[in-house]
């Protein structure tokens, strides 16, 4: 008997309240189902006569094109395999199907590099897929497939993401900034498909038929002013509190070239050598060497003690006690993927308390700006080209790999030139620290104060007005 291909709607719905569009598979009298990448919200869109989709659903011709491809490719499949057995076609039309899937080659390529990532880039990816997934979802869709992978799917895409509320802003969407790197992190993953050869080439870029992401050339990087930079140092906090454990680990970033919160968080006492920080970077692997400036020397002074391990971590953040930290010590690589997801977790969560009490820092230092830890790298940059030290130099410090013009000039400058650079970014932020003596400290107290409080401070002191 000949083998059929139909289309039929599943009669109950999912538990996310979809109807998926499967298709059929007949072989000597048996019967097969594949789900396609197609689900109604509506059963009352499907056409049970003719198959196919009803003008009801605003996406109907689209969508039976796909699901005539699908059903095409089903056939295809059969044609170069007409003797296999109705289970080994099934498994070879999936197997196809997967291939040809960009969500499934983004899933594989994400959960692959896993936690070996930096802090918060496998988060990202992972929320950039879970918005994709609920864009399917909400177009009544479970997959995408290369092909679709274009022009009109991004401005879609796009028009999605400004549709969506911020979880962490009731009432609003993603900002701008929010909306540019879960873009910028499926540019990564489509690039990464024409890496691969699944894509010819990537709808992203510029000039027609490209996709550029908004706003992208004109976004600014938040960043302190030496003023602001020295109010948050000036603050007077409680010792050993939360809020002081955040200020000294943002003030050494910030003396350390910018080094960033995942990095500072597991930094281990081996990695101060003869007076300078050593340790690789998570996000491109890059080593970093240079001289610590006096003002990080005096912050880890703070907190080492008599009984301090090498393999003690630096800042009280991390349990130094904890497996995956013990783990650890010996590289992430060869650690299992339950405790490099143990670790990415511990140090995600003290990231988003880090960031929380920096906030509160800020206000306490009367700043307006968003400040977050990241913030102490952009003021490093910003503070040492104003100090006259070169672009290049800068971006060696930086590291910044994913730059084309930073990998021209990485490896041109020695450590020698990169010590001097921090040098002069810590010379410039003490020469402009404001040096109060008693009576000018006594001076600008008694300024706060309002007229009323002032006469009585006097009273009691026996002055005259």
């Amino acid at each position: 008997m000949a083998t059929t291909f139909t289309l039929e709607l599943k009669d109950q719905p999912t538990s996310a309240g979809l109807y998926p569009v499967y298709i059929r598979i007949t072989k000597d009298r048996k019967h097969k189902r594949i789900k396609t990448s197609i689900a109604l919200k509506k059963k009352s869109d499907w056409n049970p006569k003719k198959k196919e989709i009803r003008s009801s659903e605003k996406h109907c011709q689209a969508w039976n094109e796909q699901l005539e491809k699908e059903l095409e490719e089903a056939r295809q499949v059969y044609r170069e395999k007409k003797d296999a057995s109705l289970d080994q076609l099934v498994k070879s039309i999936k197997e196809k199907e997967v291939s040809d899937s960009f969500l499934s080659f983004a899933v594989a390529r994400v959960e692959k590099a896993g936690a070996k990532q930096s802090i918060g880039t496998y988060r990202h990816y992972k929320t950039t897929l879970a918005f994709l997934k609920s864009y399917l979802k909400e177009r009544g869709r479970g997959d995408i497939l290369f092909n679709e992978v274009n022009l009109a799917f991004l401005k879609d895409f796009e028009a999605y993401l400004a549709s969506v509320e911020n979880g962490r802003a009731k009432g609003r969407k993603l900002d701008v900034i929010t909306r540019q790197n879960y873009l910028k992190k499926l540019r990564k993953l489509v690039n990464g498909a024409v890496e691969e050869g699944q894509l010819s080439s990537s709808p992203f870029g510029k000039g027609a038929g490209k996709f550029k992401i908004e706003g992208e050339s004109n976004s600014t990087k938040e960043k302190l002013e030496l003023e602001e930079l020295n109010s948050i140092t000036s603050l007077d906090l409680p010792e050993g509190g939360a809020m002081w454990h955040t200020r000294n680990a943002f003030l050494f970033s910030f003396y350390c070239a910018g080094i960033r919160a995942g990095d500072l968080l597991q930094l281990r006492w081996h990695n101060i050598q003869d007076g300078r920080l050593i340790y690789k970077m998570d996000k491109n692997k890059k080593p970093r060497n240079f001289e610590l400036v006096e003002e990080a020397k005096r912050i880890l002074d703070l907190y080492r003690v008599e009984d301090s391990k090498e393999t003690d971590y630096i800042f009280p953040f991390l349990d130094s006690r904890a497996k995956w930290a013990i783990e650890s010590v010996e590289g992430k690589e060869n650690m299992g993927d339950d405790l490099q997801k143990a670790l990415f977790n511990n140090i995600a969560s003290r990231n988003v308390i880090l960031n929380r009490n920096l906030k509160l820092i800020a206000e306490k230092a009367g700043i307006k700006k968003k400040v977050t830890f990241h913030t102490s790298r952009h003021t490093f940059a910003s503070l040492a080209m104003k100090e006259g030290v070169e672009s290049a130099k800068i971006q060696g410090l930086l590291a910044h790999s994913s730059l084309t013009i930073t990998e021209k000039y990485m490896g041109q400058f020695g450590k020698k030139a990169e010590d001097e650079a921090l040098k002069k970014v810590a010379d410039a932020v003490a020469r402009r620290k404001p040096e109060e003596t008693p009576k000018t400290a006594l001076i600008s107290a008694l300024k706060e104060l309002d007229k009323e409080t002032l006469a009585e401070v006097l009273k009691d002191l026996n002055i005259s007005q």
